[in-house]
């Protein structure tokens, strides 16, 4: 059972008979894969299927009603919610005993689990059981407590954390927005923490607990990551500038001369950046973005943004990302994923290991190459991000020589709202290969070298 929190009305849900995780871990062992799960460190679970925060017989009074639930706000104000309504107290012990049953029954192979979600934001998502802004101390002492319990219950676990939301809770709390906890003072707890961002000093500090108790506390550095624009292209508003806008954001994810336009109004350069703290504070970490999401997934703009990302996230060597929360059914993501996964239907992809390339990401254009582990076969992904102009890509691979074979699997956007058109063509030409594209379309090309057949 969970709760939707601040999401729906505040009520609990139940997932049926059984235990989801145990379902999806068998799943995933079956499929061959290993498993994230989400362990709750709130410090509260749900206790049933059905009970809500907010009830309105005894909460009459509230802005808006789902049913028997309500929102919890009175003219806008929050009401104090009484967490044993809907929740149970749950403690580090109580998710050890549970990590070291998952370990029991799915074996002890690394199994990853990331500790709770957005936690700076815990006092709007979750104020009807933690209505309390988190502070650095806190949110420190409960991860530390939490994590240690799962190292124990399970050695070789992988621990994620902290799944902040994004860069404001990078750096630093929820307390530190001005409220009548901080008497309207802003970054008054980053103030009594030497000024220092959230994310430095949480990794500081971890690093020193582990020294001090020799055993790894964290992993997987995480943080979420969602671009600030304001407009999205698609529903009422496909025009150029908006599309331009959300081709461009891609670049606040590496580009360090890139000043985000949005309010953050500042350099992300975000894996770069999550990088280097991992390397100053926990050089054997790695880091993940643990939810991503560009939006715009029924425009073809949408889908060169996330073909775009996962280019950039593969180019700069990003552990992990995981993106929020299924690509819808009649979208344009699902074609990106498709051209790094399944190009042809058959299984085809990407290469396995990157190559560096003398293009890369550009206003108009991107591209990014990858070799099989055999290098029999070369992969180079092209995204036109013009969103007029046909673009030709003149493709030298001197060190390569001359392919046995080659094709061109492609999604062309166009200018119209929805799906995308896959098209796929043999080359022709092997010694001098030009590949011409059109306007807001992407492309993967597979070159084939030596007694590799073609699938």
């Amino acid at each position: 059972d969970w709760n939707s929190a601040a999401d729906w009305y505040f009520h609990n849900n139940s997932g049926g008979q059984g235990s989801i995780i145990d379902s999806f871990m068998a799943e995933n062992q079956r499929q061959g894969m290993a498993s994230m799960i989400t362990l709750p460190m709130l410090g509260w679970v749900s206790k049933d299927g059905k009970s809500v925060s907010y009830p309105r017989d005894a909460y009459p009074k509230q802005d808006k009603f789902e049913g028997a639930a309500g929102n919890g706000a009175w003219h806008g104000k929050n009401i104090k919610g009484d967490p044993m309504r809907t929740s149970i107290a749950i403690s580090p012990e109580w998710v050890g005993n549970w990590v070291k049953k998952l370990k029991t029954q799915f074996g002890d192979h690394p199994h990853f689990y990331i500790l709770d979600n957005e936690p700076m934001l815990w006092n709007s998502t979750h104020r009807d059981v933690q209505d309390t802004p988190v502070t650095y101390d806190y949110y420190l002492k409960k991860y530390i407590a939490y994590a240690a319990a799962v190292r124990e219950a399970d050695p070789a676990a992988v621990i994620v954390g902290p799944a902040e939301w994004g860069w404001l809770g990078m750096q630093g709390s929820a307390f530190d927005m001005p409220g009548p906890w901080s008497k309207g003072v802003k970054n008054a707890d980053k103030k009594a923490h030497g000024n220092k961002p959230f994310l430095e000093w949480f990794l500081e500090q971890v690093a020193k607990e582990e020294k001090s108790r020799k055993v790894s506390l964290l992993d997987i550095i995480d943080v979420h990551y969602y671009p600030e624009k304001g407009s999205w292209p698609g529903g009422g508003d496909g025009s150029s500038d908006v599309r331009a806008q959300l081709l461009q954001s891609t670049r606040s994810l590496w580009d360090k001369t890139y000043k985000d336009p949005s309010w953050i109004n500042d350099k992300i350069y975000f894996i770069p950046r999550l990088k280097a703290m991992a390397a100053k504070f926990k050089p054997e970490a790695k880091v993940s973005i643990g939810e991503y999401n560009f939006r715009a997934e029924k425009d073809p703009s949408g889908a060169i943004a996330q073909a775009d990302v996962l280019g950039i996230m593969g180019r700069e060597d990003l552990y992990a990302a995981e993106y929020w929360d299924f690509p819808v059914k009649d979208g344009t993501h699902r074609d990106a994923f498709a051209l790094y996964r399944n190009f042809d239907g058959k299984g085809s992809g990407f290469g396995a290991r990157y190559v560096p390339n003398s293009l890369g990401v550009q206003d108009d254009f991107s591209v990014f190459t990858a070799e099989d582990l055999d290098k029999k076969r070369l992969t180079i992904i092209l995204l036109n991000k013009n969103l007029s102009d046909d673009q030709e890509f003149d493709l030298q691979f001197d060190s390569y020589g001359k392919p046995t074979s080659g094709r061109v699997v492609g999604f062309n956007g166009g200018s119209s709202y929805g799906s995308m058109t896959r098209y796929e063509t043999d080359l022709k030409e092997l010694t001098g290969i030009k590949i011409k594209t059109k306007p807001l379309s992407m492309q993967i090309v597979e070159l084939l070298y030596g007694s590799r057949k073609k699938p």
